[in-house]
């Protein structure tokens, strides 16, 4: 059953070349029903409208942000868009990590598809990746992704980045993700790869756990501030990464790799 939910998780980076550069952090996820939206919250922590230390806001993200469409049809559009078979589902559950204190930088988030009937396993997935420059790209996969057996779905799907994420990898790299999810866990393992090499693979290992207050505090100290705390993170990395003579890609020097962008598709 899709229900409100933390994902408590360690997110790792290991860069293999060049040079090597490695780091692991603690990153407080929520899985939310975007169905019972008028149910999340959790004073003082949690809110979808009101107060609260974490808030949903929908200006956040490029799907919820559709003021034309519900999340449901853009979804389904957007595979029809890239000629993909639509899974079936009925149900979605966004995690994600949540604006703190008014501060949001999520640098991904899964739109996972659930179906009624397949139980509590999801029929699909839809990543939603920005940027520094709060640039959006979606990654979809469905049932030509899936593998499921009784107790987990497993999903995996090489295709062309094609979207300015770090400045120390080319635009023109290919991304090769594996999503695996059951009632208790889920795993991510992203790697950005060209022809001969693995330039960084991303892991998240997250468990799902009930909200409460105990866990919402030492969440809330394990990751304190956690969206400015990532954004800081990304600039010390990307400075030490600069350090090491890591080679730079500027996002003015390769316009023609970005590639459909959300905004780009808009319906």
């Amino acid at each position: 059953m899709v229900e409100h939910q933390l994902l408590l998780a360690e997110v790792a980076h290991m860069r293999t070349t060049p040079r090597k550069h490695a780091f692991h952090s603690q990153v407080l996820f929520f899985a939310i029903d975007l169905a019972r939206l008028d149910l999340f919250q959790f004073a003082p922590w949690l809110n979808y409208k009101g107060f609260g230390l974490y808030r949903l806001r929908k200006k956040d993200y490029g799907i919820l942000a559709k003021e034309n469409s519900s999340p449901e049809d853009f979804i389904k559009n957007a595979f029809k868009t890239k000629n993909k078979a639509v899974p079936e589902f009925d149900k979605i559950q966004l995690i994600t990590t949540l604006s703190c204190l008014g501060y949001a930088f999520n640098p991904i988030s899964f739109y996972v598809l659930f179906n009624s009937k397949n139980g509590s396993l999801p029929t699909g997935v839809v990543l939603e990746v920005s940027n520094t420059f709060y640039e959006k790209k979606l990654y979809l996969l469905g049932l030509e992704e899936m593998k499921q057996n009784q107790t987990e779905s497993h999903f995996e799907l090489l295709i062309e980045k094609e979207f300015y994420i770090s400045p120390f990898i080319s635009s023109g790299t290919n991304l090769n993700i594996r999503l695996s999810f059951n009632p208790e866990k889920m795993t991510a393992n992203i790697t950005s790869q060209d022809e001969k090499n693995v330039l960084l693979a991303a892991s998240m290992k997250g468990q799902f756990a009930p909200i409460s207050h105990r866990e919402m505090v030492i969440q809330s100290l394990k990751a304190p501030l956690q969206g400015l705390r990532v954004m800081a993170l990304i600039h010390w990395h990307a400075l030490l990464l600069w350090l090491k003579k890591i080679p730079f890609y500027s996002k003015s020097a390769q316009p023609q790799l970005q590639k459909g962008l959300l905004h780009d598709s808009d319906t």
